[in-house]
């Protein structure tokens, strides 16, 4: 499993404001507001997915594959979420956008030769990764399904 923690305190007023929107099914997008700019982080993406709210495919058909992230966090080896992943993170506006996940899936993502190592961080078992606006920590998890390695805890 995958905890965040924001690495400063979550607060909601007229000048800062944090966004969870569910994407359908398994997958998330932050948005994440700081003093000096605006992150969007997605959780297991998977832009394509037939429960994808009404307002967000809107947004998407216009745009095709959203250029918004910043951050793209994997918590499991799923294909569609990887292919989704790479997607978002090459269509990017920011050329540092990184994906987020575990070694199994790190592997996995390289072995595509679509991205680079300069483009993941990779949380080791029982590790974290700070990027900046969180820290995400791997924590045990036994699961039945053999293909998921990690998981979220919000």
């Amino acid at each position: 499993m995958l905890a965040l923690k924001p690495s400063h305190p979550i607060r909601t007023s007229n000048t800062s404001c944090h966004q969870i929107q569910w994407l359908g099914q398994t997958s998330f997008r932050l948005r994440i507001k700081t003093p000096a700019k605006t992150f969007m982080l997605y959780i297991d993406p998977d832009i394509q997915n037939s429960m994808l709210p009404h307002s967000v495919r809107t947004t998407f058909i216009k745009q095709e594959v959203p250029t918004d992230a910043d951050f793209v966090l994997c918590t499991s080896n799923m294909g569609q979420n990887l292919a989704n992943a790479l997607t978002l993170c090459l269509a990017a506006q920011n050329r540092e956008c990184r994906i987020i996940c575990a070694p199994s899936t790190a592997e996995t993502l390289l072995a595509t030769k679509l991205i680079n190592a300069n483009m993941l961080s990779v949380i080791s078992s029982r590790g974290d990764v700070s990027i900046g606006i969180a820290r995400i920590t791997m924590v045990h998890a036994n699961y039945s399904a053999n293909c998921v390695r990690a998981s979220l805890i919000a």
